[in-house]
């Protein structure tokens, strides 16, 4: 048992509904962490905090029917360019493709259907390349999603 720095109170752990706003949403999501039993002071550990994110990310990837990280990164990888490429490619900024393919946050809707649109036809992926100055090697027309879009 830890005490509390701010009163002495005890410290317990806690798992409640959080509402967070992303994006101007609002989305709700169950939270594990800290809090003094006295005074009321929360606690968040690193992976309490990465563990939010990821739920958040997640919550809002389902609601949206936006790919999953593991898509991202199969796209990606089916066209052969390392994640600072594939940001190049889509004109996203630095780290970003690292936030999605580890699922912290979900790409917008519009780069989710243009990573989509990449996935489903290489020859977008190549136009893409051409104009942004990313080297592509050649590769297999096949795409890397299956067509698994309802909407």
């Amino acid at each position: 048992m830890s005490a509390c720095n701010l009163c002495g109170g005890e410290i317990v752990d806690v798992r409640e509904s959080r509402k967070f706003r992303v994006r101007g949403r609002n989305v709700m999501v169950d939270v594990q962490f800290s809090r003094c039993s006295q005074c009321g002071e929360e606690m968040w550990s690193g992976e309490q905090v990465t563990a939010a994110q990821l739920a958040v990310a997640a919550t809002i990837r389902r609601a949206r029917n936006l790919l999953h990280p593991s898509e991202i990164v199969r796209i990606r990888r089916s066209l052969g360019l390392t994640q600072d490429e594939f940001e190049q490619l889509l004109g996203a900024g630095k780290k970003t493709v690292v936030r999605w393919e580890r699922g912290i946050v979900p790409p917008s809707s519009a780069m989710n259907e243009l990573i989509w649109l990449i996935g489903e036809d290489r020859k977008n992926a190549e136009r893409l390349a051409l104009k942004n100055g990313v080297a592509m090697l050649p590769g297999s027309p096949e795409p890397a999603v299956l067509s698994r879009r309802v909407s």
